[in-house]
């Protein structure tokens, strides 16, 4: 397998078995690509030509992973530091700098204190998903040294969203267990193939995992 191929296909492919649950969901609610509820001018077209659209799935991926992963990895790896503390402690930067959503909740709330309470909740959950998704991104980029893989995989996670599964009241009960099934089996497998599916020999050599 080409190298690009597997920088950007492989990992793309591991970061999805999480969204397997909600991803069995959409196909049962029919809003899958191809499928009747979806469309492709307000679901991609209209998104992609906004820019809230341009900056959440193109630039955060591509300025964000370039600097917390591409740029700050290296340093932190050139100075010595180990890769614990660069998988687990440097992405807390990653997930302080989704803070100055804070302010923007705030005023869109109404700027009183029920909004300001709202927007803590909010950004502090938004910075531990953050974090952990940091966890993961630079995991991944010190096991496959491809700055395209975290890039790949922050879109991706960016189009998903965190997994939201409100709409599976709305299946019949097979299907509902279908979904159920799925997302417990995703997690399984996610965690099983963590290390197979990004091993550092499927994507040429890695400077920071020796």
């Amino acid at each position: 397998m080409k190298l690009w191929v597997a920088g950007i296909f492989l990992p793309v492919l591991h970061v999805a078995l999480l969204f397997l649950g909600p991803l069995v969901l959409g196909g049962f609610m029919k809003s899958l690509p191809g499928q009747d509820r979806f469309d492709f001018h307000r679901d991609v077209v209209a998104v992609l030509s906004s820019l809230i659209g341009i900056r959440n799935y193109i630039m955060a991926p591509i300025t964000e992973e370039w600097i917390f992963r591409g740029c700050m990895i290296l340093l932190l790896h050139l100075a010595g530091f180990s890769k614990t503390y660069i998988i687990f402690v440097a992405p807390l930067y990653f997930g302080l700098a989704h803070i100055h959503h804070t302010w923007e909740l705030f005023h869109a709330g109404g700027g009183n204190l029920s909004a300001f309470k709202r927007a803590i909740l909010i950004t502090g959950f938004q910075f531990l998903y953050t974090t952990v998704f940091g966890w993961y991104a630079s995991f991944l980029f010190m096991r496959t040294g491809n700055i395209m893989s975290v890039i790949a995989v922050h879109a991706f996670c960016n189009v998903m969203g965190f997994p939201d599964l409100g709409d599976i009241n709305l299946l019949f009960p097979l299907a509902k267990k279908m979904t159920y099934i799925a997302m417990i089996s995703g997690l399984a497998i996610f965690a099983k193939t963590m290390y197979p599916l990004t091993d550092p020999s499927l994507y040429g050599r890695s400077l920071y995992w020796t």
